[in-house]
């Protein structure tokens, strides 16, 4: 075998060029292939990330850690200004089961001015008394005739049908005592300017005044227990003696200015009291 020499290497003559040679190096593209002649991979960056992408990537990092830090901060604050409970909220034990002091506190509290309201604005109760209740006949007019006795009324009564004064008759009349038993709940005694029929049942055309029977009638002791009397004037024309006990005691009675009161020269407005005339009372308006 024959040796060969470096000096025998030859570079090719690039201006006389085989056509072997010249194809060779034609096909040959040094910045396309991965890898060279030798066998040793080429540095490309045509898939290497850009710079921006990196910020981008780097930024959104920085944000979702300042978002973080902030929920820290603010969850840190509002635990920093949770108190603990107060005397008013911590529980007492009512039947097993914890209840706040709070609710204790306000429950009394709406008792208590319950309590008072009840106090001050309650009317006392009012209960029919059939032994008292009665009807009698009297001369009316006898003081000044059927004009008088209207001006004398309308004083002192709480007048509700004055047309019902159609006869000048006294027998036409009939004044039915209605006697009811008074309660008073309150501490502090009632008292009303009178008493007035706000329905005037199944005869009303025939009811004409309705008051008390006197001024004992219109005080109720504190705490007290009474018998009040109640005046009511019927006009008994025209109806027989059932339709005239139905006149009496379909009746709805109210008390008129009630207050509240520890003197009189002054009181609380109360809230009024109705009754109604029990039907077992029974009213006979006689001869």
């Amino acid at each position: 075998m024959r040796n060969q020499k470096m000096d025998s290497i030859k570079t090719p003559d690039l201006k006389n060029l085989s056509e072997k040679q010249h194809e060779n190096i034609s096909s040959y593209d040094r910045y396309s292939r991965a890898e060279d002649p030798r066998g040793r991979t080429k540095v490309s960056f045509d898939t290497a990330t850009h710079m921006k992408e990196i910020d981008s990537i780097l930024a959104q990092k920085h944000q979702k850690k300042d978002e973080v830090q902030q929920m820290l901060e603010e969850f840190q604050s509002k635990r920093r200004n949770m108190k603990a409970p107060g005397v008013l909220d911590q529980g007492v034990k009512i039947k097993g089961t914890y209840v706040a002091r709070r609710r204790i506190i306000s429950s009394i509290i709406t008792t208590i001015v319950l309590l008072v309201a009840v106090t001050l604005f309650m009317p006392p109760v009012y209960k029919a008394n059939d032994t008292e209740s009665n009807c009698r006949s009297e001369d009316i007019f006898a003081d000044g005739g059927v004009n008088g006795y209207k001006i004398k009324i309308l004083k002192d009564k709480s007048v509700y049908n004055l047309d019902g004064l159609d006869s000048e008759k006294s027998s036409s009349y009939r004044i039915c005592t209605v006697a009811f038993e008074a309660n008073n709940l309150s501490p502090f005694a009632a008292y009303m300017d009178n008493y007035q029929v706000i329905g005037g049942g199944e005869y009303k055309d025939h009811i004409i005044y309705c008051a008390a029977a006197d001024d004992e009638s219109k005080e109720i002791p504190p705490f007290g227990r009474k018998t009040v009397k109640v005046e009511i004037l019927v006009n008994r024309t025209g109806l027989t003696d059932a339709q005239f006990d139905r006149a009496v005691t379909s009746l709805t009675i109210a008390t008129r200015g009630l207050k509240r009161r520890e003197t009189k020269s002054g009181g609380l407005p109360c809230i009024p009291a109705f009754m109604g005339v029990s039907d077992v009372i029974s009213f006979d308006p006689g001869n």
